[in-house]
């Protein structure tokens, strides 16, 4: 009502001073308002005639600001009267100091003007307080806009406190670090008036002024010591030996004093970064700084993917043994198109913390898929217009490879309006177009609108409660649930508040329908109101002290209340509980409505992420799937003990269902691949061999892996043919295998030695050989000539072994007097010769000398 009476007292202001032309409208205006402040009058009870007074005061007095001379000069022009009606109220500039945290248009006015509707027109965000200078700007009074400017300065100086620092040497610094505490409305800049020397030991005192955006300048003073301490190490990313103290050291650094704060053990480099090294000399801490960088760009293998029309991997999945002493992110630099199938260039980039990029091309192969999804959560159901129902909730798909099939629904048949069963289509398809299909049965049940059934005996009253009833209840209820609906209203919109009516049942209904608020007399005359519309019979009770009052409920035959708190503290279950069998609808059947509440499992929906570290085929749940909870709450009809009729009236979800993860493996793992040196081997019998070093396995995936012999199947002191079989196995279990052939010879016979007798033809003086010598020592001492062996008997000294030398010198003892003088006299030995080439060929036996006597 106020607000009425300011527009009417602003159109007499207005109409005092200059538009007395429209003495007809505002009167009309004037009525109006009149017989509107009337009827609210009449209606509810109050007599205003003391506010309207007031009002009429305020305008008396407004009238008198405005009535002066200057404003008496106006003319009949429109214009004219329009620009300078009230002029003289707004300044022409307005200052203010930086600072201040909002402008009131009332600062900008010459004097006070109450009724009057002021405020800001135009631009404003271009003003900020805290930059001096000047601003335009618009002030409309009424209808009439003006030009006004604010200026806004700093005045005041900026405070300034500074700090002593202790510093390594060398170390640059700037006024800002001294700074400890700076305040002023506007910005600060600093600079030296004397600067540190960053190589001088000795102890400085430096001058810093600090000026504000006004120009006010303030000076401090403080000291700084610069000490025998490296201001930064700078290391390599990948470091693998700790920090150590003689890194921070100078040559003139004292030692004895020094004292490491910091654990220098705990320091990593495997990040680029400045981080802090507290150290303590005579007391004063000191901050020194590790400095990590990484100049070496990453290394990587190309990995050729495989992948599906539509699923996008991840640009790592290219790359494999990446190499690079910080983190390393892979990303696209050439993403080929995944719409389609085929086989196409990529290219990506790896880079580190560093900045250092290194680029690996590759090949993507994109098969199509052609495995629909799976849709979940299809179901007939029954729907009800106006019910906050989404019918896709629940329903879900699947894919074997996308992990967000798309859902959609078809509801080009439903008709919402009429009654009736219609077939729904449900829709999932995934990224590579394949689609599922499923439908379903809706049925469209339209309840009946609410209808006020009673009066409450006042108009405005019974409107109140019809705008509150048509929002919660309507004709296919009971009586029951009619009522519960109403408690849950009032229980979950009003709240408590004192308040002195205990008779006014029609005005408290009023106040309790508009306000929201109340004690339990007004909770009472409300909840009347709201069953007596409804069609339910109700009077109220009060306790014997008046101090609560609550309401008696009528349905059926029956009265049923809580006879101690009343309807409104109890449920209405308790109610019914209380009423026990006084609850009947007619002579020959017992029916009752309840409300019900059901708690029902959510599925949980399987997320499946495609995971490149795993084989193809493989699953690893990562996050186990649980259920969630959803309470449903029935209006549910019993005749005779037996359910005759439910209906679902709310549902909320308790716990939301938690989704299994599940990984999905897309990687194809490729056999190792081993390398024979020699496919065929030919050993002599009891000849070792390592055959280890024949062969040597690789892996695409795993490189270099390692080779397992088979040699069970070989014999090596027995003359034949036989398979040395070889086998590598990554570490996914893929095994390669291959066979070489190995040939075993048997030695040739043994012949003993025997004493050569004198060549038929004369002997020849051989020539020395031109690939090998030999020569032979007799247990005497004496040596033999070089000589032409015969190819014969080179062939059988070299295949005798040591050991069947020694047999043969067993077995010719009984020749001993003949060949031991033979042997003296030619000076010949079998077992005292040694070779000194690779082979040797024996010396031919000269003829035996005579005996003698």
């Amino acid at each position: 009502m106020k607000k009425i009476i300011k527009k009417i007292k602003d159109k007499i202001v207005f109409l005092t001073n200059f538009h007395q032309k429209k003495f007809v409208f505002i009167i009309g205006a004037i009525l109006i308002g009149a017989i509107v402040l009337g009827s609210a009058i009449a209606f509810k009870n109050h007599n205003l005639d003391d506010d309207i007074a007031d009002e009429t005061s305020r305008i008396s007095e407004s009238k008198k600001i405005y009535e002066s001379e200057t404003y008496k000069e106006t003319t009949n022009s429109t214009t004219s009267v329009k620009t300078d009606l009230y002029r003289d109220l707004v300044k022409e500039e307005h200052i203010v100091e930086a600072g201040i945290k909002e402008l009131d248009v009332n600062s900008f006015l010459t004097q006070e003007a109450p009724g009057l509707i002021i405020g800001f027109t135009g631009r404003v965000d271009h003003v900020n307080l805290s930059v001096p200078g000047e601003y335009d700007l618009q002030i409309m009074i009424e209808t009439e806009v003006y030009s006004t400017k604010l200026i806004v300065q700093d005045t005041i100086k900026p405070i300034l406190v500074l700090k002593d620092l202790v510093v390594p040497l060398g170390r640059i610094l700037e006024p800002e670090d001294f700074v400890e505490k700076a305040e002023d409305a506007t910005e600060l800049t600093f600079r030296f008036l004397v600067e540190p020397d960053p190589q001088n030991e000795d102890p400085q005192i430096i001058k810093i002024q600090c000026e504000d955006l006004g120009k006010n300048k303030v000076e401090a003073e403080a000291n700084v010591k610069f000490v025998s301490l490296a201001d930064q190490v700078v290391v390599e990313a990948g470091r693998s030996e700790p920090l150590s103290v003689s890194e921070f050291l100078h040559e003139n650094t004292d030692v004895e004093t020094l004292k490491v704060i910091s654990d220098l053990n705990s320091y990593r480099f495997n990040h680029v970064g400045k981080f802090e090294v507290l150290f303590e000399i005579d007391g004063e801490e000191i901050v020194s700084y590790l400095v990590v960088k990484d100049t070496v760009a990453p290394q990587g293998t190309a990995v050729e993917k495989d992948t599906f029309v539509g699923v996008v991997p991840n640009a790592n999945a290219f790359v494999r043994n990446i190499i690079d002493a910080t983190d390393v992110t892979v990303t696209y630099l050439e993403k080929p198109a995944f719409n389609k199938s085929g086989r196409f260039p990529v290219k990506v980039r790896l880079t580190d913390e560093g900045g250092n990029t290194t680029d690996i091309s590759s090949y993507v192969n994109v098969l199509k898929d052609e495995i629909p999804p799976v849709l979940h959560g299809v179901a007939d159901l029954t729907y009800i217009p106006g019910e906050s129902r989404d019918l896709l909730d629940g329903v879900y798909a699947t894919d074997n490879l996308d992990p967000n099939p798309k859902v959609t629904i078809d509801k080009s048949k439903l008709d919402t309006s009429k009654e009736g069963t219609y077939v729904v289509t449900y829709k999932a398809t995934d990224a590579s177009g394949n689609q599922t299909t499923k439908t379903a049965r809706i049925t469209i049940k339209i309840r009946k609108p609410y209808e006020p059934l009673g009066s409450t005996g006042s108009g405005n009253l019974d409107s109140l409660a019809d705008g509150v009833l048509s929002q919660i209840i309507n004709g296919d209820m009971d009586a029951y649930t009619k009522a519960y609906r109403i408690y849950n209203w009032i229980n979950n919109n009003m709240s408590y508040r004192a308040q002195p009516n205990r008779t006014d049942l029609i005005g408290g209904a009023i106040t309790g329908l508009t306000s929201r608020t109340g004690d339990c007399y007004i909770f009472r005359f409300t909840n009347q109101a709201l069953l007596t519309r409804a069609g339910i019979g109700t009077y109220g009770m009060n306790s014997d002290s008046g101090s609560h009052s609550w309401t008696m409920v009528q349905l059926g035959r029956d009265v049923v209340s809580d006879p101690l708190w009343g309807y409104f503290d109890v449920s209405l279950s308790v109610v019914q509980e209380r009423a026990g069998e006084m609850v009947h609808w007619d002579d020959e059947h017992r029916e009752i409505n309840r409300i019900e509440n059901e708690e029902k499992e959510i599925d949980y929906k399987v997320e499946e992420k495609n995971d490149a570290t795993l084989l193809k085929g493989a699953r690893k749940v990562t996050q186990t799937g649980k259920k969630g909870t959803k309470l449903f709450t029935y209006s549910v009809t019993y005749r005779d003990g037996k359910e005759i009729a439910k209906e679902l009236v709310d549902s909320k979800v308790i716990e939301e269902p938690k989704n299994e993860i599940v990984l999905v493996g897309t990687r194809v793992n490729k056999s190792p691949v081993i390398k024979i040196t020699k496919r065929e081997i030919t050993l002599m019998q009891g000849e070792s061999y390592d055959f280890a070093k024949n062969a040597s396995a690789t892996d695409p995936e795993d490189g270099t892996l390692t080779v397992t012999v088979d040699i069970s199947k070989l014999n090596i002191n027995k003359a034949g043919t036989y398979t040395v079989i070889y086998s590598a196995t990554d570490k996914d279990g893929a095994t390669a295998t291959a066979n070489i052939t190995v040939i075993v010879k048997a030695k040739p016979p043994i012949t003993p030695p025997t004493t050569a007798k004198p060549p038929t033809t004369p002997p020849t003086t051989a020539k020395p050989p031109t690939t090998a010598s030999t020569t032979t020592e007799s247990t005497t001492g004496s040596t033999t000539p070089e000589s032409t062996t015969p190819e014969s008997t080179i062939e059988e000294s070299t295949s005798e072994s040591t050991a069947e030398e020694s047999t043969i010198e067993t077995t010719s003892s009984s020749e001993a007097t003949t060949t031991s003088e033979a042997t003296t006299t030619s000076g010949e030995s079998t077992t005292g010769s040694t070779s000194t080439g690779e082979t040797s060929e024996p010396t031919p036996e000269p003829t035996p000398a005579p005996a003698t006597p």
